[in-house]
């Protein structure tokens, strides 16, 4: 078997440009005084707004960080069909 060329998808150096701008994204949150639970949610929250073609919430008295601000718990973040996608332990 010969490899005539590589798969497709973005090339290694978009992995690599993507990766060095989420460092600088944790460390900037991280530096806001968010924790890794915090983290973790917003993220989940912000990939279900995207994938499923609602508005993320520019809204600094509103939306997601403002919810994780008041809260600080680690609650589960669920999809749509139920399954965990992000924070709770791993029996939920």
């Amino acid at each position: 078997m010969f490899v005539l060329r590589a798969p497709a998808g973005p090339s290694s150096a978009t992995y690599v440009a993507l990766q060095a701008a989420l460092a600088a994204w944790f460390k900037e949150a991280y530096a806001a005084g968010l924790k890794r639970e915090s983290i973790e949610a917003l993220i989940a929250a912000t990939y279900y707004q995207i994938t499923s073609g609602r508005e993320v919430a520019r809204n600094p008295t509103g939306g997601v960080l403002a919810q994780l601000h008041v809260t600080e718990q680690y609650v589960p973040v669920k999809d749509n069909n139920g399954r965990r996608v992000a924070g709770g332990d791993s029996s939920v």
